[in-house]
């Protein structure tokens, strides 16, 4: 049975662009590249307790559903 990864934070290591992604499988989708600038040097972490409850992120999250 497949365990979510849970929340994952990716930021942009160039303009400093980060983003919250909710897991909901084992598979992590993360993105490739900055939204913002294009840029491909990205680190991807666990989500701490701040950037899960950033509203920010919250909104961004639901508008891409």
């Amino acid at each position: 049975m497949p365990i979510p990864a849970g929340a994952m934070k990716t930021s942009c290591q160039s303009c400093g662009w980060s983003t919250v992604t909710q897991q909901h499988s084992d598979v992590l989708f993360l993105p490739s590249q900055c939204e913002r600038c294009g840029c491909e040097k990205l680190t991807h972490t666990a989500a701490g307790v701040l950037d899960k409850l950033n509203p920010v992120s919250i909104v961004q999250n639901m508008l891409k559903k």
